[in-house]
């Protein structure tokens, strides 16, 4: 795979975290990676694919 290739596969990849200041409530959401993505993510860096909370 191309390094352009897989930059194009991996544009979809991102979190959503939203607060509300006056309630404080939050809200996540992550997108649920496919498995072309995860093997990208595991030969750039192994650590990406770890929650980061």
């Amino acid at each position: 795979m191309t390094a352009p290739k897989a930059l194009d596969t991996l544009k979809t990849l991102y979190k959503i975290h939203l607060i509300d200041p006056s309630t404080k409530n939050d809200f996540t959401k992550i997108v649920m990676l496919s498995n072309e993505q995860k093997d990208i993510l595991k030969v750039v860096n192994k650590r990406l694919l770890k929650c980061s909370q």
